[in-house]
């Protein structure tokens, strides 16, 4: 099933995001960000590496932001993708997940050249049911 989409911008690449629960929109925001940025290969070995995130923030809107952020640095500067996510903790303005990751290799091919997460126009409403984040990348 379906959990986020890319949306028309101007000048920047934009995508909505949702889920039933903060958890799965979360979760499901990751996935975005990475299935915009590349065409990931199943690669069948085990998970290179182990990282645990903790952040704080104001509320739940910049705490998904910033862990977009987080994903998104691992991704560029470090060549690694993520293959699983664990919330540990996940309240209104505090996360810790072990995010248990690989490398990228040259099966995976590039998309968007995403260069940073904004918080322009960020916020999580409810529609029907589900949380829904609109996220606007520079490109």
């Amino acid at each position: 099933m379906k959990s986020w989409e890319v949306t028309d911008h101007t000048a920047d690449y934009a995508f909505r995001v949702w889920g039933r629960s903060f958890e799965e929109l979360f979760l499901n925001a990751i996935t975005a960000l990475q299935d915009s940025m590349y065409i990931r290969k199943r690669i069948d070995e085990a998970t290179t590496y182990t990282k645990i995130i903790t952040l704080t923030a104001l509320d739940r809107t910049m705490l998904l932001v910033d862990l977009l952020r987080e994903i998104h640095y691992l991704i560029v500067t470090e060549k690694l993708i993520s293959q699983k996510v664990i919330f540990k903790i996940l309240t209104d303005t505090y996360l810790s997940a072990e995010i248990r990751m690989r490398n990228l290799t040259e099966k995976d091919r590039k998309i968007v050249e995403i260069k940073a997460i904004t918080y322009h126009k960020a916020i999580i409403y409810d529609r029907d049911g589900h949380k829904i984040i609109n996220v606007i990348c520079d490109i």
